[in-house]
């Protein structure tokens, strides 16, 4: 008997987050948000005041995919944390496109005053 059949609050959340006991899914959604914290958790561990303010800013935007996911759930009946785990995707390729951003009118200005500075390939 499958736990999403029962209707009550939480019962429905557990169901929607454990994927319905689906082995299978449980592993690659929930693999798949843990390396995708693991990478946007490693962008932020130096504190400096920039990085303060960007981890301010991944928890909101963490917590609101969090928030959005548990709605959708309700009102869709959805199974699963894909929304939370893409948000995150999104976030680490947003701040590393701003990054590439940074590096690239760092190496302009440096070419203006003819010094030399190596950019990484990105993404």
């Amino acid at each position: 008997d499958s736990m999403c059949s029962d209707s009550s609050a939480s019962s429905n959340l557990i169901c929607s987050f454990s994927y319905d006991g689906s082995t299978i899914d449980i592993a690659i959604n929930y693999t798949l948000l843990l390396l995708n914290l693991f990478v946007a958790a490693s962008s932020l561990l130096p504190s400096t005041t920039d990085i303060l303010q960007r981890r301010r800013h991944a928890i909101i935007s963490f917590l609101f995919a969090i928030l959005f996911q548990v709605v959708l759930c309700f009102e869709a009946h959805c199974l699963g944390i894909s929304v939370i785990w893409c948000a995150t995707m999104g976030w680490i390729w947003m701040d590393r496109r701003r990054e590439l951003k940074r590096m690239v009118e760092i190496s302009l200005t440096c070419s203006f005053y003819r010094a030399s500075v190596d950019i990484p390939n990105a993404l």
